[in-house]
């Protein structure tokens, strides 16, 4: 599935470069899949959106 979705070719020449290009595209997979797996399901994602106010300032005695 990895490979017919991001191609079965590195484009890196370098061997750490090529072991990273492999992982950006694992986890490019695992993005591509949640977001079906989401649409799916029909889950609406919550990102927090509220605002939070700073926590107390603690006294210094």
């Amino acid at each position: 599935m990895l490979k017919t979705k991001f191609g079965d070719k590195l484009k890196s020449k370098n061997f750490i470069a090529q072991k990273n290009e492999l992982l950006c595209k694992a986890i490019a997979h695992n993005i591509v899949v949640l977001i079906h797996e989401m649409h799916e399901l029909g889950i609406e994602p919550d990102f927090c959106t509220q605002t939070f106010s700073p926590a107390p300032k603690v006294k210094e005695n």
